[in-house]
């Protein structure tokens, strides 16, 4: 079996793709292993395709299918409904990778903020959903480290996106969890400052 998994995104513009290596001893035990080893955007033209890819992005509500896992889960727990990434995270985790995201914003600095301004308007669509939702509580954002996202970016981008969104949801009465399995040692006044209601898997010390 190949051990590598290749996705490639093919747009009228260009092609984009990411790889991934698989640990299949680990699928076996029922643990995922696609383990990312390249990232979307690889050079300066990579951006144009990526941001296509966005603008082109549609968002459908799966209400019914939230209330059929909030059946489910009944009195066992409280349903969360997973969003994914904000956009900078998204930019800087999934499109760049960390290893080379901060090289990126010494080179192409203009690109990765004319990015997050377009998954800012688009995110907006998804806004309009989920404050519509039956849903109550949003995971939205994780991996934030006092390392790899310290103060100053999440300063300059992330908590103005939060305190966008955030005064929209409580409104509506819902609330947001963020995704702190990092070392958060750094970050924990920002957190309160962005609006952010849960610290969902908050790592403490030792671990971090």
């Amino acid at each position: 079996l190949l051990d590598k998994l290749i996705r490639h995104y093919v747009t009228p513009i260009g092609i984009v793709f990411e790889e991934y290596h698989i640990d299949f001893d680990t699928d076996k035990k029922g643990i995922s292993s696609y383990i990312k080893t390249s990232h979307l955007i690889k050079n300066a033209e990579d951006y144009k395709i990526v941001e296509y890819i966005i603008n082109n992005t549609y968002y459908e509500p799966c209400y019914e299918d939230f209330l059929k896992y909030e059946e489910e889960i009944g009195d066992r727990g409280y349903p969360l409904c997973v969003i994914g990434l904000i956009p900078m995270n998204e930019i800087l985790l999934n499109y760049l990778g960390y290893n080379n995201a901060y090289f990126e914003m010494e080179d192409n600095l203009e690109q990765i903020e004319h990015l997050n301004e377009i998954m800012t308007l688009k995110y907006r669509e998804m806004h309009d959903i989920i404050i519509n939702s039956p849903a109550r509580l949003f995971l939205h954002g994780n991996h934030f480290d006092s390392q790899m996202t310290p103060p100053a970016i999440f300063k300059k981008y992330f908590i103005p996106y939060y305190r966008e969104l955030i005064p929209r949801l409580n409104k509506s009465g819902k609330w947001v969890a963020a995704h702190q399995d990092g070392d958060a040692s750094m970050l924990l006044d920002l957190y309160k400052e962005a609006g952010i209601h849960v610290a969902d898997c908050f790592a403490c010390s030792p671990l971090v």
